[in-house]
Parts: structure tokens; C-alpha cells; sequence
């Protein structure tokens, strides 16, 4: 049986005050909306459909209202934690990508695990000014052979910034096996070759 997984993630991300440390949080491609002194909007995450040893998820890993200069280097950690219903901490695979090109670190624009370095391009966070952002990609893959039922939180530390932790829970969801796809479609091609023989016989 194949299995097909539901990874619902919950985005919980502490708020220490816009000035305090950089914001952080995970949202749909394109629907992050900066706005003025701090304020932004846009499409938390709520559900990612993962299946086992496929190809990753890719979702905007925004941060906003840096409390540093421009061209301040960043450490991404990720600690993925299993939680209810066994599994080890290698089933989901967290990996970054950043999206400015050229970059500023060579390989930075790779897709990598472990820590991952990046570099913010835009200035510091003003109570009057626009917001100001940088955007990565983060994929979510679900490593070959993930039980069902497994339940993980993924948190995600800028060491600029605070703390995002994401709650995932792996559902299965049945997919037909082949026999019960390949039986009925073999009966009706026969049943297909049965008239046929038959119609070619009384002509």
C-alpha cells in the first residue's frame, strides 16, 4: 500500500515586540504583504500533503523588522523533535534556499540541510518607514517509509531573530494499491475482446 501524507503545520511564532528581535514565520508562496512601521500581513501555512521520498514542498520563509544593519550575516538552525507516535527526527527534512541572486555566500542559493547561512540586504526596522523583509524558501519533504500517525515539531531559530515552531502531524491517506486498479480495468478490456470476437463471428 502507498502511502500519501497529510503534514498539517501549525505556525506558532512567540511576539517579543516588533523591535525587540527579528519576526519570523512561514507563509504561502507570494502572499506576504509588508506595510508600514513594522506591520505586515499575508497566508500563514496550514497544510502541506507530503508523500514519502517525493519532492519537497516549497513554502516563503519570510523575515521582517531586522534590529540590524544591512549586510548582517544569518545562522538558520532547524531541530525537527518527534513527538506522539514514534519516528526519528530524520523523517521530515527541512531545507533553505535564498531567493536573492547573486549570492553573498557562495552556495547560498542551494538547497541544503543543516545550518544554513544567508545575508540581509535590506536595513533596519522603522517605526515610520516601510517594512522591511527577506524572503527564503523553505521546503518540507517527508523522507521514504514515514508511518503514519507520527507526530513532529520543527522548530526554526534565526540567530538574529526569534524562535518559529511548527507543529507537524503525518495522516495517511489510503492510495489504490495497483491489484485494485489493475482488476477491474482488466475485466472490462476482456469483456471489451468478448463482444468483439463475438460480433466478428456472426458477420
Amino acid at each position: 500500500m502507498i502511502a500519501a501524507l497529510l503534514v498539517s503545520v501549525v505556525v506558532v511564532t512567540a511576539m517579543a515586540g516588533i523591535a525587540a528581535a527579528d519576526q519570523i514565520n512561514v507563509f504561502e508562496p507570494g502572499t506576504f504583504v509588508p506595510g508600514v512601521g513594522g506591520a505586515a500581513s499575508g497566508i500563514a501555512v496550514a497544510n502541506i500533503q507530503l508523500v514519502p521520498g517525493g519532492a519537497p514542498v516549497i513554502k516563503d520563509l519570510v523575515v521582517w523588522n531586522f534590529n540590524q544593519p544591512a549586510n548582517t550575516q544569518h545562522t538558520l538552525t532547524t531541530v525537527v523533535a518527534p513527538l506522539a507516535g514514534g519516528g526519528v527526527h530524520g523523517d521530515i527534512i527541512v531545507t533553505y534556499s535564498e531567493k536573492t541572486l547573486p549570492c553573498a555566500i557562495p552556495g547560498c542559493c542551494i538547497f541544503a540541510p543543516g545550518p544554513k547561512k544567508w545575508v540581509q540586504d535590506m536595513g533596519m526596522y522603522s517605526s515610520v518607514g516601510p517594512t522591511v523583509l527577506e524572503s527564503l524558501d523553505i521546503a518540507f519533504a517527508a523522507a521514504p517509509g514515514v508511518i503514519a500517525g507520527n507526530n513532529y515539531q520543527v522548530q526554526v531559530t534565526d540567530n538574529n531573530g526569534l524562535p518559529l515552531t511548527v507543529q507537524v502531524t503525518i495522516v495517511a491517506t489510503t492510495v489504490p494499491e495497483f491489484a485494485t486498479i489493475a482488476i477491474p480495468a482488466a475485466a472490462i478490456l476482456g469483456l471489451f475482446f468478448f463482444f468483439n470476437y463475438r460480433r466478428q463471428r456472426r458477420s
